[in-house]
């Protein structure tokens, strides 16, 4: 199962954008004070800036559905665990151990709308991750213990 997801906007992420924007013109038209009009312009090429850059939600470019994404990382080692986990239970994977290692990630699309998740995981070969497993389709109370 091949899926893409592209990064997006989600509404929270315009809505900061455009509240530091608003936040910087009222601030630098209402007050006259050098420094504070000088902040004013300074939140709102920084609203500019984030309107741009921030991206947290990422859309299945098929079903159009917005995802968020999860990462955990993991040593080596856990690779047998974490494969067999996915095939049969993928909450039974000890997520205390993730940040031990950057051997192993662990990708995880879900969304809390459709109550599903795809979980892949990907090994750290030089210069890229590839991946281990196929990208696999979960329901969300199966990978809840992931998502905390």
């Amino acid at each position: 199962m091949e899926k893409n997801f592209i990064k997006v906007r989600t509404i929270k992420d315009i809505i900061i954008s455009l509240s530091l924007i608003i936040t910087g013109a009222v601030i630098s038209f209402a007050f006259n004070g050098i420094g504070v009009v000088f902040g004013g312009y300074l939140l709102i090429i920084l609203g500019i800036v984030l309107a741009f850059v921030l991206k947290r939600a990422y859309k299945e470019s098929e079903s159009g559905v917005l995802y968020l994404k999860r990462e955990l990382s993991f040593q080596q080692k856990m690779k047998p665990t974490i494969i067999a986990a996915l095939k049969s239970e993928p909450n039974t994977i000890n997520i205390s151990e993730n940040g031990n290692g950057q051997d192993l990630r662990l990708g995880i699309f879900y969304s809390k709308s459709t109550q599903k998740a795809y979980i892949q995981l990907l090994e750290y070969i030089p210069f890229q991750y590839s991946p281990c497993t196929s990208m696999g389709e979960y329901e969300i109370a199966q990978i809840k213990n992931l998502i905390k």
